[in-house]
């Protein structure tokens, strides 16, 4: 609560933002899509759900398709992918609110907009 205060407070008279808001670019790469029942951290697999090599569990994602534009949000709950030159996989229904699934991997921006760390 503290801290919150102390944001609002600095963002008021400074004109600046706390670094917790800032949005941190991963990078580009191909993700694919992937079926599971349940991911490594335990929680059922289902839409808003990805993998991802090392990031913490809990590490909520900005997924942008570089093709088509659209965007998808999703949650680091699993490891992977375990296919050379891909930086993540996503659960079915999200991919396919970025394109179509017969593409089968899509070019895609990344980029951290809240933590994890479980």
């Amino acid at each position: 609560m503290f801290r919150s205060l102390l944001t609002t407070v600095a963002t008021a008279f400074v004109g600046f933002s706390s670094p917790s808001d800032a949005q941190t670019p991963l990078g580009c790469g191909k993700a694919s899509y992937y079926t599971g029942r349940t991911t490594a951290n335990g929680t059922a697999a289902g839409p808003g759900r990805a993998a991802h090599r090392f990031l913490p569990f809990g590490t909520r994602l900005s997924v942008t398709d570089q093709d088509t534009g659209r965007s998808t949000v999703v949650t680091v709950a699993d490891r992977g992918p375990f296919v050379g030159g891909r930086v993540l996989d996503l659960n079915p229904k999200d991919f396919a609110a970025l394109r179509n699934l017969s593409h089968g991997v899509a070019k895609v921006c990344v980029v951290v907009v809240g933590g994890g760390g479980t």
